[in-house]
């Protein structure tokens, strides 16, 4: 019983919920069953953590049915229940949370029983609810659509033979789809980004060309924001400027998309730039990706129930560091490990700690945090062998730096990684190898170095082999 779906989701319940579980359970609308409200009072009083043992089949079922043999099929019957009464609240609650969403569920209960007066006081309230609104992203555009779609539906119900809101309707719906489509796309680049994989897109071509064709449906939010992002992150000679539009209307969506919507936009926006960080233009993308992440910062669009990601705070750090933003960098980890989770805190804040001392030339304290943390996180410690990579080669330890890229190369090839991971850090060995063998009184030999580094294409570490070349 402990591993039942029953058991887990009743104690991720909080406190308000639990309460609401408790009402249906002996309301008989909800339930009938004295053996359900037991269980659900044995539940209540049990600690999931030091009182585990006592959720035990046997011993459940013993104080349910303390006269019985044990009868697991019983006692499955009797978890079921309670399980579907929870569920039950669960869809009730997440069905009455929206007032608009209520008024549409009443309005489209007085037309099927055929209430005309009633169904038309109900559906102008919610028109009147839905022009007080002040967001205008999707959810929006969805709610517009179903009030047109319910006035129609009413009016040929009512036996009217031309519907008035036919266009308003049609209108409605193709706004909503073209901006749900447009959103869809840009999801599917940000996972083709990472998995390389190919997916079918369907009408995509003909609603990119309909809103080029269309120009007013850009003053639409919803619909600029997605077009103008899919258009920078598709689009090479003129990503820079779709991204400026992307970033315009981003800023000027605070307030008026759900808190959801607009954490969803800032990671596409962020993920945006940390691709672009290894292009031509990374020196601009490197500030424009610190000053989005300081935004989500500051609108806590970043965390999820009070929880930094792992992968944010690395980010987060790498950046900063690299804009020589020391003091912030510092601040940041002192304010924001407390936000991680702690299972990984210790590690991602040594890490992050070592790549601060690292970046000011403090070696020793850098290598005695690496040695700390333990990385059982393949991208962490693969990040934690490119710093003892650059440490080696700036204390001329060469021999130590010859065994870490061997033993490095052999790593990759014992580990799965994603293709875009392998190829980097292959190059990486393979160029700081180069580097390390090159003829520092060669002209012609670094001038070809140069040029292999630069015309990489994977290469998160151009900068600092470029850097370390230019000193020989």
């Amino acid at each position: 019983m402990r591993k039942s779906r029953l058991v887990h989701v009743f104690y991720a319940l909080t406190s308000s919920q639990r309460l609401l579980l408790r009402k249906a359970v002996y309301s008989p609308i909800f339930n009938k069953r004295e053996d359900i409200q037991l269980l659900l009072e044995y539940m209540y009083k049990i600690d999931p953590i030091s009182q585990k043992n006592l959720l035990d089949r046997e011993t459940v079922f013993k104080q349910l049915f303390p006269k019985q043999k044990f009868d697991m099929q019983q006692l499955r019957y009797t978890m079921s229940f309670l399980l579907k009464v929870l569920e039950d609240v669960l869809i009730y609650q997440q069905a009455t949370k929206d007032e608009f969403q209520n008024k549409l569920y009443l309005a489209r209960a007085y037309r099927e029983l055929k209430a005309p007066k009633f169904f038309e006081q109900t559906i102008q309230k919610a028109r009147q609810d839905y022009g007080k609104q002040n967001l205008r992203d999707i959810s929006n555009l969805k709610n517009a659509y179903s009030l047109e779609l319910e006035s129609y539906l009413a009016t040929q119900e009512q036996g009217r033979t031309k519907p008035k809101n036919l266009q308003k309707l049609n209108d409605a719906f193709d706004i909503q789809y073209i901006a749900e489509k447009l959103k869809q796309a840009c999801r599917i680049l940000s996972y083709q980004t990472v998995y390389k994989e190919e997916y079918q897109t369907g009408l995509l071509a003909e609603v990119l060309g309909y809103v080029g064709n269309h120009k007013l449906l850009l003053n639409i939010p919803a619909v600029a924001l997605y077009y103008y992002y899919y258009k920078a992150a598709t689009e090479v000679v003129e990503g820079a400027s779709f991204f400026d539009q992307f970033k315009h209307e981003l800023l000027q969506a605070e307030g008026v998309f759900s808190d959801v919507e607009m954490r969803d936009l800032h990671v596409l926006a962020i993920n945006y730039g940390i691709k672009r960080l290894n292009t031509e233009q990374g020196d601009y993308y490197l500030q424009e990706t610190f000053d989005l992440y300081k935004i989500a910062l500051t609108k806590d669009y970043l965390s999820e129930q009070g929880e930094l990601s792992r992968f944010a705070f690395t980010n987060i750090v790498s950046i900063a560091l690299k804009l020589k933003e020391y003091k912030w960098t510092w601040d940041f980890i002192e304010s924001y490990k407390e936000h991680l989770n702690t299972v990984v805190r210790e590690t991602y804040v040594h890490h992050s700690l070592s790549k601060w001392h690292f970046e000011q030339k403090q070696y020793d304290e850098a290598m005695l945090l690496l040695q700390q943390a333990d990385y059982d996180d393949l991208l962490l410690n693969l990040s934690s062998k490119i710093m003892l990579l650059k440490i080696y080669y700036e204390l001329s330890e060469y021999e130590v730096l010859d065994a870490l890229l061997n033993s490095f190369k052999t790593f990759l090839s014992r580990k799965k990684l994603l293709a875009y991971h392998k190829e980097n850090y292959r190059n990486v060995i393979r160029l700081t190898n180069k580097l390390v063998n090159v003829n520092p009184f060669s002209k012609t030999a670094k001038a070809k170095l140069r040029q292999e580094i630069e015309q990489t294409k994977v290469l998160t570490e151009r900068a600092w082999l470029l850097q370390q070349l230019d000193q020989l």
